[in-house]
């Protein structure tokens, strides 16, 4: 490993991002590695929300960039989202979902580009709905955790999902949305996360505490659906 950007870049066939929902931030660091990294090499984002098409320019090649998202944990769900954009050469997606298989991953392959893939775009109907619910105050988000994994059968619930993922993934937009917008109950939904949650630097997984507290979340006690 190393912390030079030029050593990193030098003879790299595929380069992952993976930095913050921001696209001027995701757009400087392509722009950067543009100019280290060799023609031949591949440019990717994990992004979760954003369209590729939007981020494809500013990689200086944008017939050899595409999204390539893990999903969350990946060394459990072991799949990928693999979504390139119009301008993606078909050579390079076809080098790109061979490269998934030879990393130990299934590869989900989008045949155009859809906002949050497949398994994003199933789960934001369920997530948003049930943050509706602890939004109004008809329950905690710990009941419908509850709920769902003992009817689904699974050992994890939509909030623990959504620690799991970072609670300030997607947050521009969702702030953007609710603070521009005449939809009342998205503005209920953001005022909820941002004074409960992300003015307290509380995130999820990755800063100790969401909507439950790490690294020994309340869902993984086996007194939980009792």
């Amino acid at each position: 490993t190393t912390n030079d950007p030029a050593e990193a870049a030098k003879d790299t066939d595929l380069l992952s991002e993976s930095v913050p929902e921001i696209p001027s931030l995701k757009k400087e660091l392509f722009e950067k590695f543009n100019k280290l990294c060799p023609e031949h090499t591949i440019f990717t984002s994990n992004t979760s929300s954003l369209l590729p098409s939007r981020l494809a320019e500013s990689t200086g090649r944008p017939e050899r960039f595409l999204a390539f998202h893990c999903n969350n944990p990946v060394f459990i769900t072991k799949t990928v989202d693999i979504m390139g954009h119009p301008g993606t050469s078909k050579e390079v997606l076809d080098v790109t979902i061979e490269f998934s298989r030879r990393i130990g991953l299934m590869p989900i392959i989008l045949e155009k580009e859809q906002p949050g893939y497949i398994i994003n775009s199933l789960l934001g109907g369920l997530m948003g709905r049930a943050l509706e619910l602890v939004a109004n105050g008809v329950t905690t988000p710990q009941q419908v955790d509850k709920c769902w994994m003992s009817n689904m059968k699974i050992g994890i619930g939509v909030f623990g999902i959504m620690d799991n993922n970072g609670l300030d993934v997607g947050w521009e937009m969702r702030e953007k949305y609710a603070l521009s917008s005449e939809d009342k109950q998205a503005k209920a939904i953001y005022e909820y996360l941002k004074t409960n949650y992300i003015d307290k630097g509380h995130l999820g997984r990755k800063t100790g505490q969401g909507f439950y507290k790490y690294p020994k979340p309340e869902y993984k006690n086996p007194d939980f659906l009792k």
